[in-house]
C-alpha cells in the first residue's frame, strides 16, 4: 500500500441464492476508533509435532460493532492454515454473516462477521472470536512461528485487512493488534495430565480419593474443577499434607448442591511447581449410608461457564494456560465389602499367606483367600500381564483371621476383562505376595 492507505468498507453483496460479505477498498473511509482503543489478541500457544496447532483469537471492544474483519498470516512454508472455527466465540448470533477465506498457499486467512439486525450486534465486551486450526508435517521441526495481522489483496480491487466498524458509522477503524505465535515442541513421552483415583468403599464409610497430575514443565498455577454427579457421595473436605499442592496458595470452593469442587493451586513463577508427577490433593468423601451398590464417576467440569481444569506455565514459558489430558475416576459404593471371614473358631493364622485362587482357571468369578496373623490395612489388587492395575479389590483395615474375597472378572470401571493371564497381589505393612490366575471364556 502507498502513502494513503487503501480504504476498506464493509458492503453486502447478494448473489442469486446467497449473501456474501465483502470488504471493498473503493467504498469506505478509515476513521479513528470512537472510544478507547479496541484490541485484537492473537494467542500464543504450545503445540507438539505429533499433534495439531490450535490458536485462539480474542477481541475487546468498548462500543457496539456491526462488523469486523480479521486477516492473519504466518510465513512458515510447512505450516498450513486449515480452518477457522467460530464455535464458542462471540460471533455466533443469528441474523449475521460469517465468511472465511484462505489463500491458496494456506498462509493467509480472512474471516468476517456482519450483523444484519440489532440482536446480532457485538455489544461492548471481551471474549473469544474463534480458533485457528493449523496442520504441519513432523519435518517442520521445533521452533516459534509468529502469527500476525496483514493486509491481503487476493485479486484486483479486493483488499482484506483487520478492521472493525461501529454501529451507525460509515467508517471503519483499525484496532490495536497483539500478535501471537505457535511454539512447536517435541512430543513428550507423556503429555501433561490429571487423573483421579478409582476406589471402592462400603456404604456409610469415609473414603479418600487422590487427584494426581503430571506436568512436563514448571507450573505457576493448576486449576482443578470436578463434578461427581451423585448425592450418594458426600463431600467432606480436601487435604494437601504430603502432596504437591502443599507449597501453593490454595483456594478450595465446593458446591454441595451442584456436587462440584473447584481447587486452585497458585505457585507463582518465582517458586513454581517443578516438572514431575504426583498427588496434588486428596478429597475426603463419605458414602451415604442409604446408598445402593453403585459406581460414581468423578469427572472434569466447568464452573461459572469459564473456569475449567487448566494448567498455567511460568513467565519464562510465556504464562500460557492450557487444558491437560484428563482421566476420570470411579468410586464404587457397595452395601457390603464382599469379604467373607472364614476363620476357624479360636484358630488365628500364625503367619501371612495368600492362597491360590479357586477355581483356576475361572469364568466368570473366582475366590481369593488370605490369612492375616494381625489386624491391619490390607490392599488386594489385580494386574494384567503388562503390570497395569485392573481392579482394586480391597483397600481397608481387616481383623486378624482368614478372609475370602471374590473377584468377579470386572475392572475398576465395571467392565468385564478379557480372557488371559492376570496377577493378584496382597500388600500389608509387613507382607507382600503375588500369584497368577487365568480367566477363560
Amino acid at each position: 500500500m502507498g502513502k494513503n492507505m487503501k480504504n476498506t468498507l464493509f458492503s453486502l453483496l447478494f448473489a442469486v441464492c446467497f449473501a456474501v460479505l465483502s470488504f471493498s477498498s473503493a467504498s469506505a473511509q478509515l476513521g479513528a476508533d470512537p472510544g478507547d482503543r479496541d484490541t485484537l489478541i492473537i494467542d500464543s500457544v504450545i503445540a507438539f509435532l505429533s499433534g495439531t496447532g490450535v490458536l485462539p483469537v480474542s477481541f475487546v471492544n468498548d462500543e457496539v460493532l456491526d462488523a469486523v474483519e480479521v486477516t492473519i498470516r504466518h510465513q512458515e512454508s510447512q505450516l498450513a492454515i486449515d480452518s477457522f472455527s467460530f464455535v464458542g466465540g462471540r460471533l455466533l448470533a443469528d441474523n449475521s454473516s460469517r465468511i472465511v477465506r484462505i489463500s491458496e498457499d494456506s498462509s493467509t486467512i480472512t474471516f468476517s462477521y456482519f450483523a444484519y439486525e440489532t440482536p446480532a450486534l457485538l455489544q461492548p465486551g471481551r471474549g473469544l472470536m474463534g480458533k485457528l486450526y493449523f496442520s504441519y508435517p513432523l519435518s517442520i521441526g521445533t521452533g516459534v512461528i509468529p502469527v500476525d495481522t496483514v493486509t491481503w489483496e487476493p485479486s484486483p480491487n479486493i483488499e482484506h485487512a483487520t478492521i472493525f466498524r461501529a454501529v451507525d458509522s460509515v467508517e471503519t477503524f483499525v484496532p490495536e493488534v497483539i500478535p501471537g505465535f505457535l511454539d512447536l515442541k517435541e512430543t513428550p513421552s507423556s503429555f501433561d495430565s490429571v487423573w483421579i483415583d478409582s476406589v471402592g468403599v462400603e456404604a456409610g464409610l469415609p473414603v479418600e480419593v487422590a487427584i494426581h497430575a503430571y506436568n512436563e514443565r514448571p507450573l505457576a498455577e493448576a486449576d482443578i474443577v470436578l463434578n461427581w454427579g451423585s448425592a450418594y457421595l458426600i463431600y467432606d473436605s480436601t487435604s494437601f499434607a504430603g502432596t504437591r499442592g502443599i507449597t501453593a496458595t490454595r483456594t478450595v470452593q465446593p458446591s454441595i448442591s451442584q456436587r462440584t469442587l473447584y481447587i486452585s493451586l497458585e505457585y507463582g513463577s518465582a517458586l513454581p511447581l517443578d516438572s514431575g508427577s504426583g498427588i496434588l490433593a486428596v478429597m475426603h468423601f463419605t458414602a451415604a449410608p442409604a446408598s445402593p451398590d453403585t459406581l460414581i464417576e468423578i469427572d472434569s467440569t466447568t464452573v461459572g461457564l469459564v473456569t475449567d481444569t487448566e494448567f498455567q506455565l511460568t513467565d519464562l514459558d510465556g504464562g500460557v494456560r492450557f487444558t491437560p489430558l484428563f482421566t476420570s475416576g470411579l468410586v464404587e459404593i457397595k452395601t457390603s465389602t464382599g469379604i467373607e471371614d472364614i476363620t476357624p473358631d479360636g484358630l488365628l493364622p500364625e503367619e501371612y499367606a495368600l492362597s491360590q485362587n479357586y477355581p483356576n482357571p475361572f469364568n466368570p468369578s473366582t475366590q481369593i483367600e488370605l490369612s492375616l496373623p494381625t489386624a491391619g490395612l490390607v490392599e488386594l489388587e489385580v494386574f494384567n500381564v503388562l503390570g497395569r492395575k485392573v481392579r482394586r479389590l480391597i483397600n481397608e483395615k481387616l481383623p486378624a483371621g482368614v478372609h475370602r474375597i471374590e473377584f468377579d472378572g470386572r475392572s475398576d470401571s465395571g467392565k468385564r476383562v478379557a480372557s488371559g493371564v492376570y496377577f493378584y497381589r496382597i500388600q500389608t505393612e509387613d507382607f507382600v505376595q503375588s500369584r497368577k490366575m487365568i480367566l477363560l471364556k
